[in-house]
């Protein structure tokens, strides 16, 4: 099993550009170069400490090195070039960068891509360090500890995202730092009087709790909003679990209604449907498109929001020694629609009738946070020959979004108590190969933009003058379901369901 596999110890390094996707936002132009200007200023250093450049994610770029030394010292060099680059910068375009190192077993593979635990730390440790600075793992820095011309400040045990163990992190001090990093205490008796301290504090809290609890003389407050900060869950979640060709969709979007239907929104009105043919993309096409649009979405909406991918999907299914779910078993919307009952009920009896729920249980297995809102798009993509109009791309996304509101701490039983609401839809996909990865960029921005405001449902009572009086609806909001509908008598529907 392992005959195709090369194990070792490395040191891997992951850097990553500060806040890019604003400045991708503030201007594109602008901050694509400066991408560009850290790839080729990164590319020389890491080359001359006998360094590689693994692979490059969107603005961060993966590396790894044959020792802890030569990861460092490359680090200390490209933070020290990147603040000269930025002397001539504006203030609120630089180009700053966050670094982390460990020290790890890893597995490389004949392609050329390295697994294993020693990457997932060092990508875990990076978001730790200051812009402009460097934060490394313990084994880092046992390594620097025989040179004293390293400045290494602790910054104390640290749980790392989906890493079980708790890790000590530590600060090599570049001098570019643009937030100086805590000072935490590094004598004995420095951490005796904290703790000294933290007891008493302690001993108040308790007393306040007793008396709050008592009514002694505390007022039990109202029940107070939790921010979703306070949660971990202020970031939007935004899956992408698969990207592919489903044959039941093809077949579908093979017949004549179908293509008849893209003719007339999109072609002159007078071609034959007989003449154009629907198929999938190759393996090669398929992992091509997916690894650009998961850069692009990277790009545009990290670290704002949180990405996950396939290889999300299959990692946190191995961790509990169970197969990843096969997405093309999955029907869609627009099977379910246009399907005979007897088909429809046997091709979506595994998912009790309703994919969506088997979709949020994959989402949560990925990650467990029940306070944040999620986005899941799943992509069946086709090309259509020859093209109609300049339509190349046909397809369409099925998506979940999961959205948590009303987030309050019940006083009663010190739970942390939420609302929550969850709709599914389908969006048609119609594109250039050009346009394709941009309108599925447009399509999540859009997604996360609807359903992430608050709804209600309501009917115009009267209209008096210049005033339109509304009746609030009773009908509980949680249980909007939108949808598009494919009739088979060739024509096309939205609709929302309430």
């Amino acid at each position: 099993m392992t005959d195709n596999l090369n194990r070792k110890l490395a040191a891997i390094m992951f850097a990553d550009i500060v806040s890019y996707s604003r400045l991708m936002g503030s201007n594109e132009g602008e901050a694509l170069k400066l991408l560009e200007d850290f790839e080729n200023i990164s590319a020389e250093i890491v080359k001359e400490y006998e360094g590689v450049i693994i692979k490059k994610n969107g603005d961060q770029i993966f590396c790894e090195f044959t020792s802890a030394i030569n990861a460092v010292d490359a680090s200390l060099k490209i933070q020290k070039e990147l603040s000269k680059y930025n002397d001539s910068r504006p203030k609120d375009f630089k180009l700053e960068v966050r670094i982390g190192i460990h020290i790890g077993d890893v597995v490389k593979r004949e392609d050329g891509d390295i697994h294993g635990d020693g990457v997932n730390v060092a990508a875990r440790i990076q978001p730790l360090a200051s812009p402009g600075g460097i934060c490394v793992s313990g084994a880092v820095s046992d390594a620097l500890s025989s040179h004293p011309d390293y400045d290494v400040i602790s910054k104390g045990e640290q749980e790392l995202k989906n890493i079980l163990q708790k890790h000590s992190i530590f600060q090599v001090k570049t001098g570019h730092e643009t937030i100086e990093p805590l000072k935490y205490a590094d004598s004995d008796t420095e951490i005796k009087y904290f703790k000294y301290i933290i007891g008493i504090i302690a001993v108040i809290i308790a007393i306040i709790f007793i008396g709050y609890n008592g009514s002694w003389w505390i007022k039990k407050p109202p029940e107070l909003p939790v921010s979703k900060i306070e949660l971990n869950a202020e970031k939007t979640r935004i899956f992408i679990p698969y990207i592919g060709s489903r044959n039941e969709l093809l077949t579908i979007l093979n017949q004549e209604f179908a293509i008849s239907r893209i003719i007339e929104e999109f072609g002159r009105g007078d071609e034959n449907p007989i003449d154009y043919k629907i198929i999938p993309l190759s393996d090669d096409e398929i992992k091509e498109l997916n690894d650009e649009l998961i850069t692009r979405v990277k790009t545009s909406f990290f670290p704002e929001n949180i990405i996950y991918t396939s290889e999300d999907v299959e990692k946190s299914y191995a961790k509990i020694a169970q197969i990843p779910p096969n997405f093309t078993t999955f029907p869609t919307m627009v099977e379910g629609f246009i399907l005979e009952d007897s088909l429809k009920e046997k091709i979506f009896k595994p998912f009790n009738g309703f994919v969506a729920d088997t979709l949020s249980k994959i989402m949560n297995q990925i990650d467990n946070n029940e306070y944040t809102n999620q986005l899941l798009i799943a992509l069946n993509i086709f090309k259509i020959e020859p093209t109609i109009g300049n339509i190349e791309i046909v397809g369409a996304g099925e998506i979940i979004f999961r959205k948590v509101y009303d987030i309050k701490r019940n006083n009663t039983t010190n739970k942390v108590e939420k609302s929550v609401k969850t709709s599914s839809t389908m969006e048609g996909i119609h594109a250039s190969n050009n346009r394709l990865i941009p309108d599925i960029i447009a399509l999540i921005n859009m997604m996360i933009q609807r359903f992430s405001y608050d709804e209600f449902i309501a009917k115009i009572e009267s209209v008096k003058d210049v005033k339109v009086f509304i009746e609030k609806s009773k009908i509980n909001p949680e249980k909007i379901i939108t949808a598009t509908r494919w009739k088979t008598n060739g024509a096309f529907e939205g609709y929302s369901k309430i």
